[in-house]
Formats: structure tokens, C-alpha cells, sequence
């Protein structure tokens, strides 16, 4: 998109709605058919009962994705900053009025069609008002095989990184019971927020590299990359050490007592979550290089299935997690390895190292009065509360100071207009 103006832009934006309803509507059929099937097998049988309504809301689900790229494409940074944020406070507010009005996961299966068909309805009307009028005819196709030409390897990359990040979950359930499944299975419950402020900060960024490196200013795309791994490192790692320190209170509050037995696990998912700060595949996919992303994923899940099957039976839940990381860590390694080959650089030049060390001391520093206060005979809720009410403005305060603070330039506008 960013490299194309005109109709030949228009082109794109119409042919990719269009894939992405036709996706849609033929994982639809797919699901009608043999939904049964492909619920077994991944171990989601409970979801029998709403299959048609759990077809339907990915059919219009994945063709209303194109919302996050379109506001990008357009240059509407605040509002794509803003977008996913809002996007999943009003898939929660429908959820959470759905389980009110009615103890049911039927109605709130419904909820969540709703709010796909919403999105699918908005992203349609707002592609057919703009891009309709415009849009090359003549060019369709020829534009479809340079798109298919660059999606296909990555989307082959995303099932080959999805089988590897869920091969631990398929082998370890026939090793284990019901009960201790479902203590693995919270080690990996995301840090809240966090992911979306990551795929926020992706999306705007990845353009601009495109743009970059399509006119060969590889040392702009580099400082343009260090600059994003500063941002997201300095969200990312005061995120990780509160969340790794506190994990039992966290598992308790949302899932009671009875789920602590998952700490260690999670705590290792915690720091695997590490690597997402690197913000992999962004030069990969800027530069045009899919098929790097998708040979690196294949080797991360041919690493994942040796390792898998080799400690899982003797190791059960300890081996499954060692599973898990190597899911994780091995395709980051291997594109952040071609990234260097893309960017021309060292592995010392690669990461803004020094930024990163300055977010970690900050959190470590902020983390010690933390680790006092949770000692303190109050509930998991309040304990919660009080901690993270002061360790993030500390971290923020202290990161402002050391200049590392993710949003800077937006603090010292809002502080600007403040005054």
C-alpha cells in the first residue's frame, strides 16, 4: 500500500476487501461442513453447540480486519493509536451486557457476531464511499498476483508459527488430566493492553519502513527500527518485572486461589513475552521478504515438534512450557537474524541496547517498594490497586527523567497545552 498512490492504491484497498470476504466466506463453508472436525481437533468440543454462530462471526470477523491497515495506510496515526484499544472496550462492553442480561454463552457468542457483523458493515461502506469510484479495474488482477505474491509466504508463515506456539497444548493433554491442563493453560494469559499498544505501534510504523527501504535508505530504516524497539522496550520490560513479581495475586484475582500452581508457568511466558518487544518480522515484511518470515517459522516448528516430542513424555507440564518458549523464541531469533542481513548491521547495532538496559534499571528500581507493599494484610484486589498505582507513575516519572519514556513527544504536547 504505502509505495502506490492513486487508483493503482485504490486497486490494492478494493482487491484486499474483496479477498478478505471471499476468505472469509470460504472458512465459512469450510466450518459449515466439517466444523465438528475441526473443533475435535483442537480440543474444543465445548463450542459444538454454536458452531454456525462461531462461523459466522470469524467469516465476518476477518473481513473487517481491514480497518486497522486502512487508517494506517491514510496516515491517520492518533486514530490508529487509538483504534484497537476502543475496538476491544466495545467487544468487552457487548460481552459483559450479554453475560448480564442473560447467564448464557449462546447470547454471548451472539454478542460477539454482532460485533463482527458491525465492524464488517462500517469497513464495507467506508471501502465502497472511498475507493469504489477510483479504483483501477484494468489493474485487478495484476494486482491481485503482486498481493498474493507477498501474502501467501506470510500467511503460510503464520500457520507454521501457530502450530509451533499450540503443539505444546495438543501432546501435553494426553499426558495429563483436565485439571492440570487448565492450571497450564493460564500460563499464557497476556499482559492486558500490552499487545495492543505493540500491534498500535507496528502497524503505523511498518509503512513508513516500506517507504524506506523501497528507496534503498537502509541506515534511516535501522535508526527508524531502534527507535520503535526503545518505544516498546520501555513499555514492555516495567510490564514484565511488575507482572512477574506479582503474578500469584494476579492469577488469584482473576481466577482464584486454586489456580496459583500456574505461577511458574506464567512467569516463564512473562519473560518469552520479552521477545515481542523487538517488534520481529516488521523489517521482514517492509522490505518485502516474506518468505524469510515464513522459512524462519518453519524451522521454529520443526525445532518446536523435536523438542516437543522428546521432553513433553517424560517432563508433562515443565516440558510443555519448555515447548512453548521454543515456540516462541526460535522464529524470533531467525527474523531478527535475516532483519540484520536486510538492515546491514551488527547484532550490537541492531538494538538500541542501552535504551533497553535504562527501561530495565528503571523497573528494577520501581519494583523494590513494590515488593515491600505486597507484603502488606490487605485482599489480592487492593494490593493490585495500590501497587500499580504507584509503581507505573513512578516508572513513567523515572523514564521521563532518563529519556526513554515511550511517549514523549505526546507528554510534552499534552504538558504544552496543559500550560
Amino acid at each position: 500500500f504505502p509505495i502506490n498512490t492513486g487508483q493503482q492504491r485504490a486497486s490494492f484497498v478494493f482487491n484486499t476487501w474483496l479477498q478478505m470476504i471471499i476468505s472469509g466466506a470460504l472458512f465459512t463453508l469450510v466450518f459449515l461442513f466439517a466444523g465438528g472436525e475441526l473443533l475435535h481437533l483442537m480440543g474444543m468440543e465445548i463450542l459444538s453447540e454454536s458452531g454456525n454462530i462461531l462461523s459466522f462471526y470469524i467469516m465476518f470477523l476477518l473481513s473487517g480486519t481491514l480497518i486497522d491497515f486502512l487508517l494506517v495506510l491514510e496516515q491517520r496515526i492518533r486514530l490508529t493509536m487509538s483504534f484497537n484499544p476502543t475496538d476491544k472496550v466495545f467487544r468487552l462492553l457487548l460481552l459483559v451486557g450479554a453475560a448480564l442480561l442473560q447467564n448464557s454463552a449462546m447470547l454471548c457468542m451472539k454478542a460477539l457476531m454482532i460485533y463482527a457483523f458491525l465492524r464488517f458493515v462500517f469497513i464495507s461502506y467506508y471501502v465502497l464511499s472511498r475507493y469504489y469510484a477510483v479504483t483501477n479495474w484494468k489493474a485487478l488482477v495484476p494486482n491481485m498476483k503482486v498481493q498474493l505474491a507477498y501474502s501467501l509466504p506470510f500467511a503460510v508463515g503464520i500457520i507454521l508459527t501457530t502450530i509451533s506456539q499450540r503443539f505444546d497444548k495438543l501432546i501435553v493433554n494426553k499426558y495429563i488430566g483436565a485439571d492440570e491442563f487448565a492450571v497450564y493453560s493460564l500460563a499464557f494469559f497476556s499482559i492486558p493492553i500490552i499487545d495492543q499498544a505493540f500491534s498500535s505501534i507496528n502497524n503505523v510504523v511498518t509503512p513508513q519502513l516500506s517507504s524506506l527501504l523501497k528507496v534503498g535508505k537502509v541506515q534511516e530504516s535501522l535508526i527508524l527500527y531502534r527507535q520503535v524497539v526503545g518505544k516498546t522496550s520501555s513499555i514492555a520490560l516495567p510490564a514484565v518485572v511488575y507482572f512477574t513479581l506479582l503474578a500469584p495475586e494476579l492469577i488469584t484475582l482473576l481466577f482464584t486461589s486454586a489456580y496459583t500452581e500456574a505461577t511458574p508457568y506464567y512467569r516463564m511466558y512473562l519473560i518469552m513475552f520479552i521477545f515481542t518487544m523487538t517488534s520481529y518480522g516488521i523489517v521482514l515484511r517492509g522490505a518485502g521478504k516474506t518468505k524469510w518470515i515464513m522459512f524462519s517459522n518453519g524451522i521454529g516448528m520443526l525445532f518446536t515438534v523435536v523438542v516437543g516430542l522428546a521432553v513433553i513424555p517424560t517432563h508433562g507440564l515443565w516440558g510443555a512450557i519448555i515447548t512453548a518458549v521454543c515456540g516462541i523464541a526460535v522464529p524470533v531469533m531467525c527474523q531478527l537474524h535475516f532483519e540484520r542481513k536486510v538492515l546491514n548491521c551488527t547484532l550490537k547495532e541492531h538494538l538500541p541496547w542501552r535504551d533497553i538496559l535504562k527501561a530495565l534499571s528503571c523497573s528494577l528500581i520501581c519494583i523494590v517498594p513494590v515488593s515491600f507493599l505486597r507484603e502488606l494484610p490487605l485482599n489480592t484486589f487492593l494490593i493490585l490497586a495500590i501497587t500499580s498505582a504507584i509503581y507505573f507513575p513512578l516508572v513513567l516519572i523515572v523514564e521521563w527523567k532518563m529519556g526513554i519514556f515511550a511517549f514523549e513527544r505526546q507528554m510534552e504536547n499534552l504538558m504544552a497545552r496543559w500550560n
